[in-house]
């Protein structure tokens, strides 16, 4: 026997039993479609097949396939496409189950700005868990079975907040939480309650760190002991501002809902609240008439006593002086936050070298 023909042998017989399990699956599947008479015949057609290609007659193998296939074709029309369906089903399955995924456990999120830099370059793609954070009912805000709440120093993804940019996502890093009653920043670093979250230069701040523009400078913060980077403008003259409570007596028509507002404190002035004209976006903030480094800045809406309510946080950027965040469109509700930034899995187009923002594959966020 030559080489050619023990390949022919090998093939035809592989083909055999190919045939045999396609016979099988379609009689396990669809028994009340075959008569009992039709059921012994193909079962003894499968049985030949078998004994055919056990043996070296490669015309006899040929032959007792193309009478198995012959034989399902006559008694099952739709024999032939059972290996079509199988990959349907298959595929579908495979989209049921990635749907699921992304829908209830982990999320691709793609950074579009520089919110975040340090810590998050625009052009890195990040894995979201959802599932800690609970399940959100679809077509509702309402979420179920969560396993654990936003802590503070966490970098979240949720929907935004913005009256100017509804319904996209954004990611921040949560600084405020349930309880905290002022929020603070004197001359670029943070205080909350009175705790001061200090600021150092980052090893090597002065130099040039191609993750940064060259106006910014590197700081380590200790944000009540969760220690990471941020950066501020080095030109920009430093302003205060804080966030206390304050009663307002008259607000027209939303009176009701103005018994626990926060005011802005900037550079030590008192900002005017403008009750003639103090509309309530999105029910959670209100607008205050000061701009500091260019953002509007807004009263929040808290409980009656004054602190952040129960599933309400307050969300900055990194990149203090270059971020849209809670001083400009207030707190955000824990059901609207969509999960927890766990690690890179892909970067590329911040304006690293392409070696260096390869390197960032894989690092956790912290």
């Amino acid at each position: 026997m030559t080489i050619w023909q023990s390949r022919g042998i090998k093939k035809a017989a592989q083909h055999a039993r190919d045939e045999i399990r396609r016979a099988r699956r379609v009689i396990e599947k669809y028994p009340r479609l075959l008569k009992d008479s039709q059921l012994k015949q193909l079962k003894a057609q499968i049985e030949k097949v078998e004994l055919a290609a056990q043996g070296a007659d490669i015309a006899a193998i040929k032959n007792s396939t193309a009478r198995l296939h012959e034989s399902g074709e006559r008694l099952l029309p739709f024999y032939s496409r059972s290996v079509f369906l199988e990959w349907v089903r298959t595929l579908v399955y495979a989209l049921l189950i990635a749907l699921c995924i992304r829908v209830v456990i982990l999320e691709a999120f793609r950074i579009p700005s520089s919110s975040l830099v340090p810590t998050l370059l625009v052009g890195d793609q990040l894995i979201v868990a959802k599932l800690p954070y609970g399940v959100v009912v679809p077509w509702t805000d309402i979420k179920i079975a969560p396993i654990i709440r936003p802590k503070r120093g966490d970098i979240v993804v949720f929907r935004s907040h913005d009256p100017m940019t509804p319904d996209q996502n954004f990611i921040k890093r949560i600084v405020g939480v349930p309880g905290d009653r002022k929020i603070q920043l004197r001359d670029n670093e943070l205080y909350i309650d009175g705790r001061h979250c200090p600021i150092s230069d980052s090893q090597g701040g002065d130099q040039v760190d191609s993750r940064i523009p060259p106006t910014a400078r590197l700081y380590d913060e200790d944000l009540l002991g969760k220690r990471h980077e941020v950066i501020y403008e080095r030109m920009r003259t430093p302003r205060d501002y804080v966030l206390q409570p304050q009663y307002l007596e008259n607000c027209g028509e939303n009176n009701k809902l103005a018994e626990s507002y926060r005011y802005l404190i900037l550079d030590g002035q008192v900002s005017p609240l403008s009750h003639d004209k103090c509309e309530l976006t999105a029910g959670y903030y209100f607008p205050v008439h000061h701009r500091v480094h260019g953002e509007l800045q807004r009263a929040l809406l808290l409980s009656e006593d004054g602190a952040i309510p129960p599933d309400y946080f307050f969300m900055m950027g990194d990149n203090r002086d270059n971020s849209r965040d809670s001083r400009a469109w207030g707190l955000v509700p824990f059901n609207q936050i969509k999960g927890k930034a766990l690690f890179i899995y892909w970067s590329w187009g911040s304006g690293l070298s392409g070696a260096r923002q390869l390197l960032r594959i894989g690092d956790i966020i912290h």
